[in-house]
């Protein structure tokens, strides 16, 4: 895979989450989490705006949790990851915008029946 080698930190990251979303390898749930450490990483380290890696991981684990269409493990195994994003989302909303996109989240998160 050397074609891997020439992406940025932000473009690994975003084909993580393409892989996470479509469960394109359901027989690696643990890439559900490792997804999930490198957006806090890449944050930590200032490759991407931590509000952004929050947004774009609570999205990702929100969507494939909620699609019915994927394998239930996987779709728990994301369940299972979003408290604590929706927890990060909370702690990191500083303006109106912020709190109100935060809020939504965690109203989708309610309603989602896995």
């Amino acid at each position: 895979m050397s074609y891997f080698c020439h992406l940025s930190p932000r473009q690994k990251w975003s084909f993580v989450a393409m892989r996470v979303r479509c469960a394109l390898h359901p027989e690696h749930p643990e890439m559900v989490e490792q997804f999930v450490q490198v957006g806090g990483f890449l944050a930590q380290r200032s490759r991407i705006d931590p509000w952004e890696a929050a947004v774009v991981t609570a999205q990702v684990l929100l969507d494939t949790a909620t699609d019915r269409e994927l394998p239930l493990h996987w779709r728990n195994r994301c369940m299972r990851n979003l408290p604590e994003q929706l927890a990060l989302l909370d702690r990191m909303a500083l303006s109106p915008a912020d709190m109100q996109q935060a809020q939504g989240f965690r109203r989708r998160a309610e309603l989602a029946i896995v």
